[in-house]
């Protein structure tokens, strides 16, 4: 259900996102929701109301996937929310996609923010299996709070997502199909 409008207008939304999110540590709002409300009345415009569930579907799909690890403190709301907005422009089935080419492209980002900065994260893996093994054996979880993760460097997660659903996009375009 995708066309060429819906590409163009989520590759705006992904460089306006991965910009603020590059200069300001964030996703704001006024971007994502918009965004989001713009890929589904496209969709119910242009196909009524599949076109409409098509959209929402794609949307909740897209916050579903990044909602635990927001609610872990992973990442950002408006990381949630961007990938969302991206599910309401793509569908539920391509915005899955979307997500594992954009958590390949995070994984690939925090292994080299990790190597780059290694002084910084000297000891976190040591911090996070001590917590793992203290609940293992208490039974209880008790997360890690804000001073575990101060001075160390945060993840801008919106150009993974902009940069694996770009990548969905192109590879969709070339018939390259990854599920």
């Amino acid at each position: 259900m995708t066309s060429y409008a819906v590409n163009i207008m989520l590759l705006g939304l992904l460089a306006a996102a991965s910009w603020t999110d590059f200069r300001e540590s964030r996703i704001p709002n006024l971007l994502t929701l918009p965004a989001a409300v713009a890929g589904v009345s496209f969709h119910a415009a242009s196909s009524g109301l599949d076109g409409f569930f098509f959209g929402l579907w794609g949307w909740a799909v897209g916050v579903g996937l990044l909602f635990v690890p927001y609610l872990l403190s992973g990442m950002g709301a408006g990381d949630v929310k961007l990938m969302g907005a991206v599910g309401s422009f793509l569908g539920p089935q391509a915005v899955f996609e979307a997500f594992l080419v954009s958590a390949l492209f995070g994984g690939l980002y925090a292994v080299l923010v990790i190597l780059v900065r290694r002084e910084a994260f000297q000891g976190f893996f040591r911090e996070r299996l001590s917590a793992l093994c203290a609940a293992a054996a208490t039974r209880s979880v008790s997360p890690l709070g804000f001073e575990a993760v101060r001075g160390r460097p945060r993840l801008r997660y919106g150009l993974a997502i902009a940069l694996g659903t770009t990548t969905h996009i192109v590879f969709r375009a070339y018939g390259i199909a990854l599920l």
